[in-house]
């Protein structure tokens, strides 16, 4: 007698369930998804009870035909694909074949569906109905698909889902992904025969913003740059909100690929850095970001859910997304931050993998007081104007200028200052501090990592595992200034370590970027400390309040900010300046009243 049984389909499809439709949110996704494929233009979504009780799905598409209506419902039955090779030219959403099976389970499924050949059907297919008869119904060409009693005859699984009010906000979340990324298809949600919203299709660039609007708010698009850019087969493209719209929590971040909402943490981590010196801390960015690539370049069957990627080049992509990001913001940060549409020259900002080349020798870079004095000169040589030269060339950029012409300081901390639009206040503190922290990103690209010998060579104990992901990863530890040798089995020796990092932690430090490599191919551990070191110099050695600045040097000052990246905040995320309109002023004295 054997122990080991072959299970029945109805438990094997029960145990699939569990790691495709985890809730009524599941259904809806893999429904939707399954109707998109079907190339329908119009989506609509009724559910009851947080979708506990009823979910109903029902599209305009090309239908099922009535023979497969009865395949439809049976596990790994799909019309996507034919064979493995199918998954490098993937450009459905749906491909496994297990939704229909999995939700038909866990709940009475209904589905009725016409094509242009045929005339409609309908087939009702539970784990207690084994026919499954197709039976002739009136139904226009497409499909609706109803889904009642959801987990009703696994209790265990019901148990767990939460309030109905819960259910129904993961529903329209699910919703809201599907409009933000489906712009041509109409879209109507209902919750208990309340419409929720219907959202027409969105041709164009206006139609979007409207889209966007009605789905994530006003404040947002009303915030948010536009970006669109493209690297060979790689495009980029959607909103990116301006750092100081900013919320607490990451809960208006998306990311689709190919159409496909998704979660994934080289996308996030490069937006992360992107916004890294614009956002105030513990702040959270907002933007909605579409990446198209070719279907061969990614594998999106990572987990049943496809939330999850994996990419050929994840380098390629965290260096592409990171620089146009940091590109579209500098470029834009100062002035698109208050609603003016004046031009100003911005450079991109580095990227780390791009410096990352011969080391120079201690001599290069002393001591940061050296680094430190070479940025704060050249600023300071900027603002002190004296002879008449200088100040005629002053005059006319100010002109031009989107920050004006300055007119006075005020309670030692802020300057005044006049453009074509109205008045504008500038924090000179804040914006000093960003201008020094940006010439000293720029000495630290230029003169790469130097590195300090430790006096003490330090030991550190790892696993097995992290010292053979030091091996691999060794000349990159190299490249980031570090001396790192290996000691036997499970352990290393630090002998040279960043000398911007001197005072910091080393052992600690290395750890991380080892933990980082462990999981991703680069770590930006030492970056991210270098940068926080080059914030703390900048922010010490900035113009302080109470210091009296010349008109001369306030023009200088401002003049500087113009050709500064990023100048709209400081390295903390606060705004530099603020600008008045004329309108606002007539407001505010009841001009015209």
């Amino acid at each position: 007698m054997t122990n080991i049984k072959i299970l029945n389909d109805n438990l094997v499809n029960q145990i699939a369930a569990g790691e495709v439709i985890e809730r009524p949110a599941s259904v809806v996704k893999e429904l939707c998804e399954n109707s998109i494929d079907s190339n329908a233009d119009n989506l609509e979504v009724e559910i009851t009870a947080g979708g506990i009780k009823c979910i109903k799905v029902t599209d305009n598409g090309t239908g099922i035909l009535k023979d497969d209506l009865s395949l439809s419902v049976q596990r790994h039955a799909t019309s996507k694909i034919r064979t493995l090779e199918d998954l490098d030219s993937l450009y459905s959403l749906g491909f496994r074949g297990e939704a229909l099976a999995s939700i038909a389970s866990v709940s009475r499924l209904r589905i009725m569906s016409a094509t242009e050949e045929n005339n409609a059907y309908m087939i009702e297919a539970t784990n207690t109905n084994s026919n499954r008869e197709l039976t002739p119904v009136a139904h226009p060409i497409g499909t609706t698909v109803l889904v009642n009693d959801l987990f009703y005859n696994t209790p265990a699984r019901r148990k767990f889902l939460r309030t109905e009010i819960t259910e129904y906000k993961k529903i329209e979340e699910c919703i809201k992904l599907i409009g933000l990324v489906n712009m041509n298809i109409s879209l109507t949600f209902s919750h208990n025969k309340k419409k929720k919203f219907s959202l027409p299709k969105a041709p164009g660039q206006v139609e979007m913003e409207q889209r966007i609007a009605a789905l994530c708010g006003q404040p947002f698009i009303e915030q948010a740059l536009y970006i669109e850019s493209e690297n060979n087969d790689y495009k980029l493209s959607g909103w990116l909100g301006l750092p100081t719209y900013s919320r607490s929590q990451s809960d208006l971040q998306y990311i689709f690929v190919n159409g496909r909402p998704v979660r994934d943490k080289t996308i996030s981590h490069a937006m992360r850095r992107a916004y890294s010196d614009l956002i105030y801390h513990g702040r959270k960015p907002c933007y909605i970001l579409y990446v198209s690539l070719p279907t061969d370049k990614f594998d999106v069957n990572v987990h049943p859910t496809k939330s999850e990627v994996r990419f050929q080049d994840t380098n390629f992509i965290y260096r592409y997304i990171f620089s146009e990001v940091s590109n579209i913001l500098s470029s834009q940060i100062g002035n698109d931050q208050n609603d003016h549409d004046y031009a100003i020259s911005q450079r991109m900002n580095q990227n780390s993998y791009e410096r990352l080349s011969a080391k120079p020798s201690i001599n290069e870079m002393k001591n940061t007081e050296f680094v430190f004095n070479r940025a704060r000169q050249s600023v300071l040589e900027r603002v002190e104007l004296s002879d008449e030269k200088n100040q005629n060339q002053l005059s006319r950029t100010a002109n031009n200028a989107y920050l004006g012409e300055a007119l006075a300081q005020i309670h030692g901390a802020f300057v005044l200052a006049e453009n074509e639009n109205g008045l504008v206040i500038i924090d000179m503190h804040a914006a000093h501090e960003r201008i020094i922290y940006e010439k000293l990103k720029d000495l630290y690209n230029s003169n790469n990592l130097a590195s300090q010998k430790l006096l003490i060579p330090t030991e550190i104990e790892l696993s097995v595992s992290e010292v053979d992901v030091f091996e691999r990863n060794s000349s990159y530890l190299s490249e980031l200034g570090f001396l790192v040798e290996r000691m036997g089995e499970k352990h290393l020796v630090i002998r040279e370590i960043p000398f911007l990092l001197i005072k910091s932690d080393s052992v600690q430090l290395v750890r991380d970027v080892i933990s980082d490599m462990s999981h991703f191919e680069r770590s930006f551990k030492v970056e991210d400390k270098i940068l926080e070191v080059l914030s703390t110099m900048a922010c010490h050695g900035s113009i302080r309040a109470n210091r009296k600045l010349t008109l001369d040097e306030m023009n200088g000052l401002l003049r500087e900010m113009e050709s500064t990246p990023n100048s709209g905040q400081c390295n903390h995320g606060r705004p530099t300046w603020v600008c008045y309109s004329k309108g606002e002023l007539d407001k505010i004295f009841m001009r015209g009243k």
